[in-house]
């Protein structure tokens, strides 16, 4: 049952009034041999998640005629919140849905920390909306499971480059929080509500490892309280970047 690399579908079923979507994983002798393994972690990682700001996996079914794994989840009609790239921009959000949007988002990687998992791709393309207008984070295919009172720091690096932190775009780098790397992935998706772009649009990969270690990002017309908390949140050094907790009170509640 392995997943092949752009052989990822979506379609959608209802059952008793329900909506549900099912990623598909097409099975391949050619894959390489970790990529079960992959699946397997994305799967025990979704088992163990239940929080109305997190997308609910139903169920995994095996289709062996069609040489299948499915991985049945919950829907949210609205689709993603956001598209954006560097090709692409869209409309931004007022102040108002951007802190709306963001609280679900603290509250979902906050119960996703508390239970030992690190998400590492949260991007607008990662969060769902539902049909009552709640933001759910969905994809945990990258995410990395650690014991509860753990530090959670990782040596790996995973994700968009684009959302990802200054101390993970360097060529070596050492254990670094993954608590730290979320809470930053999460400020550039509030960037990106809010100003409907990416902050660092550069199109060669050195050039954008490089702004997004030494370029401070454009504030443009935001209230001085939403500029602050930009700052804090995608402060460079992670030692120094706010912490959930002080997230949380800041906009969590």
């Amino acid at each position: 049952m392995l997943r092949s690399p752009g052989v990822r579908h979506r379609k959608n079923q209802h059952s008793a009034g329900r909506g549900f979507n099912l990623p598909l994983h097409r099975h391949s002798g050619s894959e390489p041999n970790n990529s079960l393994d992959l699946i397997k972690e994305e799967i025990a990682v979704m088992k163990k998640l239940n929080h109305p700001n997190l997308v609910s996996l139903i169920e995994v079914l095996d289709d062996p005629d069609e040489d299948s794994l499915y991985m049945v989840l919950e829907i949210c009609k609205k689709g993603v919140v956001m598209r954006v790239g560097l090709d692409e921009r869209a409309d931004p959000y007022d102040d108002e849905q951007c802190r709306c949007w963001f609280r679900d988002m603290i509250l979902g990687i906050e119960y996703l920390h508390a239970q030992g998992i690190i998400h590492r791709d949260i991007k607008p393309d990662n969060c769902l909306i539902t049909d009552d207008d709640v933001l759910k984070i969905v994809d945990f295919g990258v995410s990395e499971m650690f014991e509860k009172d753990s530090e959670m720091k990782t040596k790996k690096s995973a994700g968009s480059p684009a959302f990802m932190p200054p101390e993970l775009c360097v060529p070596k780098h050492g254990d670094v929080s993954g608590k730290a790397a979320d809470i930053w992935s999460m400020g550039i998706t509030l960037y990106c509500l809010r100003f409907g772009r990416i902050p660092f649009e550069k199109t060669g990969m050195i050039e954008l490892y490089d702004a997004i270690r030494n370029d401070n990002v454009a504030l443009e017309e935001c209230e001085v309280d939403f500029a602050d908390l930009m700052h804090r949140i995608l402060e460079k050094d992670p030692d120094k970047r706010i912490t959930m907790d002080e997230l949380r009170e800041t906009w969590g509640t």
